[in-house]
């Protein structure tokens, strides 16, 4: 009932000023679209705020005494990335939103994954649920014994499975692909529940 994905801007500037300057204008666009999709201020997370310098590295010097300035590399600019993690919890705006992240400036798009939300509350059900199972069981088994079930001597739970399913991961070089919704489907997911019931016959 949830999906998660991670959306960078990214961009680039001869100085650093404004390509952080442009950084958060797209990042502030990008927001802004999210909200208005009903995405909660809470569900847009800064996962990581990244500078780094864009170097040009000289020809080889092929003189046996080269200038100091001449053997290191230049910078010519810098890149400022800003990466988000998005929860989106109407399914049904899934493709929607990540057909429009692009347009309002993200470039990369990641780590599509869908989840479950509250996955203990299921995991309650899914008990409950083998337990009744394992109770039948082991009725049908005693009348085929011939016996009666007696008192409850142990009880385990063999754990949870909680599958998370992966879509395609997408990404968008340069200003970002065009603006055309993509067709994610999240399937479906399981929550297992193993339990062990022993008791005495009588």
């Amino acid at each position: 009932d949830v999906a998660k994905f991670t959306a960078t801007v990214l961009t680039e500037g001869r100085t650093l000023s404004p390509a952080q300057e442009e950084n958060s204008r797209k990042s502030g666009a990008v927001t802004a679209f999210l909200k208005a999709k009903g995405i909660a201020e809470k569900d847009i997370k800064t996962r990581d705020y990244a500078i780094s310098p864009r170097y040009v590295y000289p020809q080889p010097c092929r003189s046996e005494v080269c200038p100091l300035e001449t053997t290191l590399p230049r910078i010519v600019g810098y890149q400022v990335r800003s990466s988000y993690e998005i929860t989106i919890r109407d399914l049904g705006l899934v493709n929607d939103v990540l057909g429009g992240v692009v347009p309002a400036g993200v470039n990369e798009i990641s780590g599509i994954v869908f989840t479950i939300d509250d996955p203990e509350k299921l995991k309650a059900e899914a008990r409950k649920l083998a337990i009744e199972n394992a109770e039948e069981k082991a009725e049908a088994l005693a009348r085929d014994l011939g016996r009666r079930l007696g008192r409850m001597v142990s009880f385990s739970e063999g754990g949870a499975i909680t599958p998370r399913f992966f879509a395609e991961l997408q990404s968008f070089g340069g200003k970002g692909g065009g603006s055309a919704a993509p067709s994610i489907e999240p399937g479906e997911n399981e929550i297992v529940v193993g339990v062990s019931l022993t008791y005495e016959l009588r």
